[in-house]
């Protein structure tokens, strides 16, 4: 019977030399591509920042990192899909806030609310603008407002569903300024943008780096935040066109705010596993390649630099705006 326990000796030995390796190649991140899933068709804002950083993480992270488009529904089925995905770190949110803070509004019983997702860094804060044709008669948001006054309900204003600029301009013109204007609800900020260059829309509420684009076709008359932006030098900010109009409210800093998240969950239960993740952005983000790449495509004046704590306290701040503004963004 020596024979028997020989086999069966050398039979555990070949099962741990086996099975070892397969343990430990069972405990490394990422096992396989990591998708970044954007909610918005490609060539949008959101898909050129998303495809901006995703070839320099993946040489960090060493596996692909690949885009996943999943448009719709004001980002509702991005956000869906990558709830409903495994939480180990392979799928990663290119999150825009302001549609999860418009999205908790209407269902505050969703699962994946905004408490329910960690940021590795809010990477890109893009300004809201209000913007006209260049021969427009406006030249100023006070001439603007003086009309609305004049014709209530008559002026159009193109607004995208679910969006921070809705809110925004909801809260700047109907709130603070007690004006009416006609909606004309927008899906998607590219044809709203080609609207107003048709002149088919009186004016929109979109964000800086959209209108850069636009060149000479449009004028800003102002820009949610206290210094305006680079991007439009001759855009004032809104609260000192406020001040000079004599009103004393102000509005906080509003824009899109743009960069990669993943539920909270993954990061609370595997730690070792996000920090790779969070460590391999950071490195890409900081990187000499990346910093080229923002300078070419002319995103260096919406791209920001922000701790994941700094990050996380802007989006709660960012998202009690909208919870504070909740009647106002749904008609009441």
């Amino acid at each position: 019977m020596k024979w028997l326990g020989c086999f069966m000796s050398s039979a555990l030995g070949a099962a741990i030399a086996l099975t070892v390796p397969q343990a430990i190649n069972a405990q490394e991140f990422p096992q396989g591509p990591v998708s970044l899933v954007v909610g918005f068709e490609p060539g949008g804002e959101s898909d050129t920042g998303a495809r901006g950083i995703a070839p320099f993480w993946e040489k960090h992270l060493g596996v692909p990192v690949v885009i996943d488009s999943r448009p719709g529904a004001a980002m509702q089925i991005a956000l869906e899909y990558s709830w409903a995905k495994p939480h180990d770190g392979h799928t990663v949110l290119w999150h825009n806030q302001q549609y999860l803070s418009a999205l908790e509004i209407t269902d505050p019983e969703m699962p994946y609310r905004t408490d329910q997702w960690v940021w590795l860094e809010v990477l890109e804060n893009d300004p809201a603008v209000i913007v006209v044709h260049a021969e427009s008669e406006w030249q100023t948001l006070q001439d603007l407002v003086n009309d609305m006054k004049a014709r209530p309900g008559e002026i159009t204003v193109g607004l995208l569903t679910g969006s921070v600029q809705l809110l925004g301009c909801k809260r700047l013109f109907e709130d603070i300024l007690g004006v009416q204007f006609r909606e004309v609800p927008q899906q998607s900020g590219a044809p709203m943008r080609t609207s107003l260059v048709g002149r088919h829309i009186d004016m929109i509420c979109t964000n800086a780096a959209g209108t850069y684009a636009l060149g000479d076709d449009v004028r800003t008359l102002a820009v949610f935040n206290d210094q305006g932006t680079k991007f439009l030098p001759d855009a004032p900010a809104v609260n000192k066109v406020l001040e000079e109009m004599g009103v004393s409210e102000r509005m906080p800093d509003l824009g899109s705010l743009r960069g990669a998240a993943v539920p909270k969950d993954f990061a609370d239960n595997h730690p070792e596993d996000f920090k790779k993740l969070y460590d391999t952005y950071k490195a890409a983000v900081g990187s000499a390649e990346y910093q080229a790449w923002l300078k070419e495509a002319g995103r260096t004046e919406i791209t920001q630099s922000l701790s994941m704590e700094e990050s996380n306290r802007q989006i709660a701040a960012y998202n009690q705006f909208f919870q504070d503004n909740k009647d106002i963004f749904l008609g009441q």
